[in-house]
């Protein structure tokens, strides 16, 4: 009896070591800094619409040949300045292809548009490893000085990020003032497959760990349908990466408030990626700081994907979406059934 009270005294001594060492890690994992501040600060100098054009070209030279043909950076220009230009950042997984057509809608109402690659993001391999070497502090320096092009191609700028280019517009909401309007839509504030008190830590956790592939579809992996352009797989660090951003905008969005007043929020309530309920947080943070937030809400009865934007999905219904989000981005009224626009 005596050495079976041993054997159960050690074995919860045990688990109770194991339990603090969790306690530990987690710890670690949930207050390790993230690291992201003052990456996308403005230049000092003011770009003109020669030095904007002649940026894009020289971003297509140097992303070559391993680069898919429909996914370089590219500028859809009035073939001068206009008064307004969009910045447009694409999801994770695909590429600025994602939003031709609404640059194409743009450009007939006299804006120029601005879509960037994202790092990493549309490679002509779509198995490609590149994914893997992702970091949240380039894409953030990128993203700023997509910021700076853009001035020279218009004298307002509107920036607009869809899923994890979402979360790059809030980085940038939060830090450039001389953005005159951020449109989020279904921004990759936080993902469904983590709990949202969990987020922190599990991200942190990607972010040193080795990268691993998951297949976004796991049944037709790499014969998923869909654009070809897209990755059919995602990276647990380019995850990891686009959630650090995340997480550092809602921080930041609690703290402070943002460097812009006008916000517009665009989301999906059948949205099957992303938890709406952190950007409505996040949103509501920035409201209480004084900047004016416009939701547009999808039902879930439309029925909509998480990838809501590009045509080249199967299951897409652009003409439900592309008038609220043009609407969103143009702040031309147009309200239809199917959403509801509410201050």
């Amino acid at each position: 009896m005596k050495s079976t009270n041993v054997l159960i005294r050690g074995f919860f001594g045990a688990v109770l070591v194991l339990l603090v060492l969790l306690g530990l890690v987690l710890f670690f994992l949930w207050f390790w800094p993230l690291g992201l501040n003052n990456l996308a600060a403005p230049s000092t100098t003011q770009a003109t619409y020669a030095d904007a054009v002649a940026a894009v070209e020289t971003a297509v030279q140097e992303e070559g040949d391993a680069v898919h043909p429909l996914c370089h950076t590219r500028v859809v220009t009035t073939g001068a300045r206009t008064e307004n230009v969009a910045v447009i950042f694409h999801g994770l997984g695909a590429c600025p292809q994602q939003f031709d057509a609404v640059a194409d809608a743009l450009q007939a109402e006299d804006w120029n548009v601005l879509l960037v690659r994202l790092p990493y993001h549309g490679m002509a391999d779509r198995l490609s490893e590149a994914p893997a070497a992702m970091k949240a502090e380039e894409v953030l320096r990128e993203a700023g000085h997509w910021i700076d092009v853009a001035h020279g191609l218009g004298d307002r700028v509107t920036v607009v990020g869809f899923s994890g280019g979402g979360a790059v517009a809030a980085y940038l909401a939060n830090v450039r003032s001389d953005i005159n309007r951020v449109v989020l839509a279904a921004p990759m504030l936080g993902v469904q497959a983590f709990p949202v008190e969990l987020t922190r830590p599990i991200s942190t956790l990607a972010h040193f760990a080795p990268n691993w592939w998951g297949w976004f579809n796991p049944e037709l992996k790499e014969n998923v349908e869909g654009p070809e352009y897209t990755y059919p797989r995602y990276s647990s660090r380019m995850l990891a990466e686009f959630l650090r951003i995340a997480q550092q905008s809602a921080a930041q969005a609690q703290a402070t408030a943002p460097a812009i007043a006008d916000i517009r929020l665009l989301l999906n309530a059948n949205d099957e990626s992303v938890r709406n309920e952190v950007a409505k947080a996040v949103a509501a943070a920035w409201a209480q700081h004084g900047a004016e937030v416009k939701l547009y809400e999808f039902s879930a009865s439309v029925g909509l994907k998480h990838d809501m934007i590009d045509p080249g999905q199967p299951y897409q219904k652009v003409d439900v979406v592309y008038p609220v989000l043009l609407e969103a981005i143009t702040d031309v009224a147009f309200t239809p059934a199917a959403a509801s626009g509410t201050q």
